[in-house]
């Protein structure tokens, strides 16, 4: 599960602007996370087995720049797994510290979700038009009553909202275990995949890496 600490970038850089425990101590906060909460235990996964996640990539869009397309989306995707999948090139600069700990294929791939809640075909892109021009930490882009859209049930889908951010914030994820209506990772629109309007050095795909791996505790 470390993972998501193999970066292209300097990992001080990235965690700077992630909003992960930011929004996890907000929610302590709201008493929406008990302090004590034990955190999931995947000790116990066979090493053998591969485990499939069906992704719901929520876009919410105030201008036409940020709703990214389809192929910028697909970049992202293919980037996950690669990385999960212990694919990518940059392997190599993994840091002598790290290189003790699994950092190889972890058995966790990711696809487009293929049918939504209600059963029907769907390519797992959602496309919100939006009144609000950027999001703070505050997990509005998760509701559509707040100018976001609603999370699809967080016992079947990863769901990633992608979006103009604040503060210079990247992007962040909520632990297992909080509320599931905020379940999922939140991206920051020119931090995601490779292409379209990810901006350089953000554009390799490792934001949604790094917050992915908080995701999966």
């Amino acid at each position: 599960w470390l993972l998501f600490l193999i970066l292209s970038l300097p990992h001080e850089l990235l965690a700077q602007q992630c909003g992960t425990n930011t929004i996890h101590k907000m929610l302590q906060q709201k008493g929406l996370w008990p302090q004590n909460k034990a955190s999931h235990n995947t000790t116990s996964w066979p090493t053998d087995s591969i485990y499939t996640i069906p992704v719901v990539i929520h876009v919410i869009y105030a201008t036409n720049a940020q709703n990214v397309q389809d192929l910028q989306i697909e970049s992202q995707v293919e980037v996950l797994n690669e990385d999960y999948a212990g694919l990518n090139l940059d392997a190599i600069l993994i840091p002598q510290p790290f290189k003790q700990f699994k950092s190889g294929d972890v058995g966790i791939r990711f696809c487009l979700a293929s049918v939504d809640p209600q059963n029907n075909p769907t390519t797992g892109i959602t496309r919100t038009f939006t009144q609000v021009n950027s999001f703070a930490l505050n997990d509005e882009m998760k509701y559509a009553t707040t100018g976001g859209h609603d999370a699809w049930p967080t016992d079947k889908y990863l769901n990633i909202w992608v979006c103009n951010l604040d503060g210079n914030v990247l992007g962040y994820a909520q632990y297992p275990g909080g509320p599931p209506e905020t379940d999922g990772v939140v991206i920051y629109y020119k931090a995601f995949g490779k292409n379209g309007t990810a901006a350089k050095p953000y554009n390799k795909g490792r934001t949604a890496t790094h917050e992915v791996g908080h995701w999966l505790n």
